[in-house]
């Protein structure tokens, strides 16, 4: 009975795809972190492609890690704490600033603690514009909206966020264009760094749909994309999810 309560509530977090305003996402949000470490798990990857920075949200989150940080604690679940230490992060305030650099310094959370240091200031600048409802098309759910934020940004590191959603789970048609195009526009550019990641994780993602029509664009991307992670990708998914009968 209790596997079962777990399972119903992870499916509600993928549920809340569906309109939603954003009190009731945040309200959301605070009762499955507050739930079986499952659903928190779920939760606070979830936190990365939202777009939420209410403190409601994440002072509970900071209050978990530092009782973990703290030298008197007697050693609580680290693979929860990584987590929550990195969703500290995608929150964008710096408000948490101190507690982050506090997870760097420490022996057991010190890389998650700096990967969350250096994502801190993008998500400043990428929560407004993931949840940026002005632009949401109401015939799209509300993830996919979030998702079409991204992808119609200028920024190709967050069009990495937008990448992976998609490669993991979301292959709507409609987020699935908006892929493609950005991909059309950016292949032939060179690029290096987490902007050549960006551009391979949304090669990775549309090719994982397995959609044929988009195996011509793959093609394209083989033959004349300079970034060497782009090429590698999309033959890969060519391989994989597009194979010629």
């Amino acid at each position: 009975m209790k596997k079962l309560l777990v399972l119903l509530l992870v499916a509600s977090l993928s549920q809340l795809a569906s309109a939603a305003t954003a009190e009731e996402d945040v309200a959301h949000y605070v009762e499955a972190l507050n739930g079986p470490k499952p659903v928190r798990i779920k939760a606070l990857d979830d936190l990365a492609w939202k777009g939420i920075s209410d403190p409601r949200v994440f002072d509970p989150i900071e209050k978990a890690v530092l009782a973990e940080l703290d030298p008197g604690a007697s050693g609580g679940d680290r693979e929860l704490v990584q987590q929550e230490i990195r969703a500290l992060s995608f929150s964008g305030q710096s408000k948490y600033l101190d507690t982050l650099q506090k997870a760097a310094a420490d022996m057991h959370y010190s890389r998650y603690g700096k990967t969350a240091l250096n994502e801190l200031y993008s998500y400043a600048r990428w929560n407004p514009i993931i949840s940026n409802r002005s632009t949401w098309d109401p015939k799209n759910s509300d993830d996919d909206n979030r998702l079409l934020n991204m992808l119609h940004s200028n920024d190709l590191v967050l069009k990495r966020v937008a990448g992976k959603r998609v490669y993991f789970e979301n292959k709507d048609p409609v987020v699935l264009e908006a892929v493609a195009a950005d991909i059309k526009a950016e292949f032939r550019n060179k690029h290096s760094g987490d902007e050549a990641d960006g551009l391979a994780w949304l090669v990775k993602g549309l090719g994982s749909s397995g959609d044929v029509q988009y195996r011509p664009l793959m093609e394209e991307v083989v033959a004349g994309a300079p970034d060497h992670e782009a090429v590698s990708h999309a033959k890969r998914v060519l391989d994989k999810y597009m194979p010629k009968s």
